[in-house]
């Protein structure tokens, strides 16, 4: 669900607690967003000191404007964000050089126990909070004639034999690379000649200039001419 239909059930909520013995007055129409800024979060204690975000460049723009809401909750906290991709923001929570990991991917068991071994006698925990969706969608050549590409949970992308592609893709470490490499492959680990790139752009301009370009990216990236 979105933001809005949150604050929607909040509101409901909200006003089956309030009981009156007095006839109930007309309905009137209330924009449920009225008055947010009255439901501000207060702490109870301010912090201070620094608080490290480190991983997915796909949730860089997600992760500044939480450091700039907590700022306005703890402004005795810096927030640093290194956006270095998902793999590398994992390697940084796992070394203790991150105190969160931005993930454009699962979290699997294996990454569980991995954390569990390196965390050891440092008390730490790990906590697994999902905060956004991203609709991942293919891309392909103008004047490719491909309308869709069917999928097998065993082999993974069945290319037509009539039309074979080339894949871009983003540089591993990525968390749309991760989804990338699964749907390709499904479970069968078979070898796949991909060409990176550095940035999405890259990727959508490379297949724009390739007849038999296939790439993957978020839906928001999906709208280049």
């Amino acid at each position: 669900m979105d933001a809005r239909s949150v604050l929607l059930m909040m509101g409901l909520v909200l006003g089956a607690v309030a009981t009156s013995a007095e006839p109930p007055a007309p309905a009137a129409t209330v924009d449920p967003l009225d008055g947010l800024e009255t439901l501000g979060y207060q702490p109870i204690v301010v912090v201070s000191g620094t608080v490290r975000l480190a991983g997915s460049t796909t949730l860089q723009q997600a992760a500044a404007l939480w450091a700039e809401g907590f700022a306005g909750v703890h402004p005795d906290v810096v927030v640093a964000i290194d956006s270095v991709g998902s793999d590398a923001g994992w390697k940084a929570l796992l070394a203790g050089a991150a105190d969160a990991a931005l993930l454009s991917r699962p979290v699997a068991e294996l990454d569980r126990t991995v954390f569990a071994e390196a965390a050891g006698a440092a008390n730490r925990k790990l906590v697994v909070v999902p905060v956004a969706f991203e609709r991942l969608v293919w891309i392909v050549h103008a004047a490719n004639p491909i309308a869709e590409l069917r999928w097998s949970p065993h082999t993974g992308v069945i290319v037509p034999a009539a039309a074979p592609l080339r894949v871009h893709a983003t540089e591993l470490g990525s968390g749309t690379r991760w989804h990338l490499d699964r749907l390709l492959t499904g479970t069968t680990a078979v070898p796949i000649d991909v060409q990176e790139h550095a940035t999405i752009k890259d990727l959508a301009a490379a297949v724009a200039a390739d007849r038999d370009g296939l790439g993957l990216i978020g839906d928001n990236d999906g709208t280049w001419p």
